[in-house]
């Protein structure tokens, strides 16, 4: 499945802002920006965490800084180089292949 556009994104991220009882402090396209290609799942996630933190806090951290530590972190996770789509490299195991679980297990159990 492809990953939305970043209109699509800012589409979700500014549903999420609506519900918010404060100004998240800057717009839902510039988050998306910011956010990079991702799935609906994970803005989904990110906006969730942004609102569940801002709510342990009990008020003594706003919308907007919680949204820009989480942008921050965003931007230091580790993401894949492809989006799913093979690269045509082939895997080589050590011992060129030959995994027989089988015969290694009885080797272990019936020591000669």
């Amino acid at each position: 499945m492809p990953l939305p556009t970043r209109d699509a994104m800012a589409v979700l991220i500014d549903r999420f802002f609506d519900a918010w009882p404060e100004s998240p402090g800057m717009t839902a396209k510039a988050v998306a920006t910011q956010m990079g290609r991702t799935s609906f799942a994970e803005v989904f996630e990110f906006c969730q965490n942004i609102r569940r933190r801002h709510i342990r806090s009990q008020g003594s951290e706003t919308l907007k800084s919680v949204l820009a530590q989480e942008l921050r972190l965003w931007k230091t996770r580790i993401r894949p180089e492809s989006d799913g789509e093979s690269t045509g490299t082939t895997v080589v195991t050590p011992g060129g292949g030959d995994n027989d679980r089988t015969t290694d297990r009885r080797r272990d159990i019936n020591p000669a």
